[in-house]
């Protein structure tokens, strides 16, 4: 499929924003997410792993040092 093909399934007015996704430029909305996920029969966490595996991980930093902070602040 073309990225123009891709865009006018999803109904997104821009081949070249598939062409942004598909290189790793842009993330795209969760609507489009789920219309790529449904062209390509693919959950959407197996579309993009990648960031949503580094995005989860930074969430979990997060937490720790949020954790951490409240333990000091009772000690």
């Amino acid at each position: 499929m073309t990225q123009g093909e891709v865009a006018h399934i999803i109904g997104h007015p821009s081949p070249a924003q598939v062409s942004r996704w598909e290189r790793g430029e842009r993330i795209p909305s969760l609507l489009y997410a789920l219309r790529l996920s449904a062209l390509y029969q693919r959950l959407v966490n197996d579309l993009f792993f990648d960031i949503f595996d580094e995005e989860r991980a930074d969430v979990f930093a997060r937490l720790r040092e949020l954790e951490q902070k409240k333990i000091q602040k009772c000690v």
